[in-house]
């Protein structure tokens, strides 16, 4: 009889996951479970220099990790240098962008590192800057036409995220396990 575990980690897919935080929180933590979740996914990270334990954790389960300093979670430097080439060099299935920030600034590294599809999962659309949303929203609507897909955490996220996406139908509501 065929062992039902053969072939688990053969890792047919790859998604590089870009991951900013100032420092370890919720997304650090989402981003760990997915890995642990999907051990038969290859994963590699992107993550921001400060997060040295996620950092530590992530490799100690065998991903890829690669510490980038990004200054301004708006508009890094690393969105137009560092960024697009460590996504073009991985060249992943999927790169997954974690955070409202990493959204934006990601999906002009993705762009820019010729990434073949974009995931989004903002898990909040707030940003503490109020006055910035309007613009900082209308330049997602226009980047989303580059990602596969927009995962929100929730129904009403999702329901806010379908009026943004020029593509409703690529907007999917996963729970998340926060409360």
């Amino acid at each position: 009889m065929a062992d039902p575990r053969a072939g688990l980690h053969d890792h047919s897919m790859h998604v590089q996951h870009l991951l900013y935080e100032p420092r370890r929180a919720g997304i650090s933590q989402h981003v760990l479970s997915l890995v642990r979740g999907l051990p038969d996914v290859q994963h590699s990270v992107l993550l921001s220099a400060g997060l040295r334990g996620v950092a530590s954790e992530l490799r100690a389960l065998g991903c890829a990790v690669e510490e980038v300093a990004i200054g301004s979670r708006f508009v890094p430097r690393a969105a137009v240098g560092e960024l697009p080439r460590a996504i073009r060099a991985a060249g992943a299935d999927v790169v997954h962008l974690h955070n409202v920030h990493t959204g934006l600034f990601g999906s002009v590294a993705a762009r820019l590192g010729g990434a073949r599809r974009v995931v989004f999962t903002p898990q909040t659309l707030d940003l503490r800057r109020r006055w910035l949303r309007p613009a900082f929203l209308a330049a997602l609507r226009r980047l989303a036409r580059d990602h596969a897909a927009w995962v929100a955490v929730n129904r009403a996220q999702a329901a806010t995220m379908r009026t943004l996406h020029p593509f409703p139908e690529r907007v999917h509501w996963i729970p998340n396990a926060a409360p």
